[in-house]
């Protein structure tokens, strides 16, 4: 194809997008593999105010494994007071908050969680690579997933159960 022809087809494109559905091609200055002003996908969450659903609750009633869900009046008003402050963060607020040197919010690979709590991800059909867990205060974490900046939230771990760490020194 001529170049001349290629340049026609070109313009008929744009004549027939004129609505603002054609988006010409960005000429990205050699050795720039980034269209400028865009953020790449895995970090444009960061940016994002936490947002949170309950849909996906694993009821995990009788599991015996530490993670449940019925709390007490104290734990339940201490989980929605979290929840609240959450939502006036970021997620990049979020993931850079430490505690003690350690990063307090982070995610997991599903193959580090014990045996169980794999066995439940695979009953509930969960095709994720990767777990967030958000500390709530000492061994209490909040599990879930994160898909964009909504926080789904799963499993509530009073104990530490699903990722049991070992002290060390002891």
């Amino acid at each position: 194809m001529g170049r001349k022809k290629r340049e026609q087809k070109k313009l008929a494109r744009q004549q027939n997008n004129a609505g603002g559905k054609y988006v010409p091609p960005v000429n990205a200055a050699s050795g720039d593999k980034k269209v400028p002003g865009s953020a790449t996908k895995s970090d444009s969450y960061k940016n994002a105010r936490v947002q949170w659903t309950a849909r996906e609750i694993d009821d995990v009633t009788g599991a015996g494994d530490g993670r449940r869900w019925d709390l007490n009046a104290s734990e339940t008003m201490e989980l929605l007071k979290f929840l609240d402050e959450l939502t006036g963060k970021t997620w990049g607020e979020c993931e850079n908050e430490t505690a003690n040197g350690h990063k307090r919010h982070h995610d997991h690979a599903i193959t580090d969680l014990t045996p169980v709590a794999q066995d439940r991800l695979r009953q509930l059909d969960e095709n994720e690579e990767r777990i967030f867990r958000f500390r709530l205060k000492g061994k209490c974490r909040l599990w879930g997933f994160r898909s964009g900046d909504l926080f789904r939230v799963l499993w509530y771990d009073p104990e530490h159960t699903v990722y049991p760490v070992n002290k060390r020194h002891t």
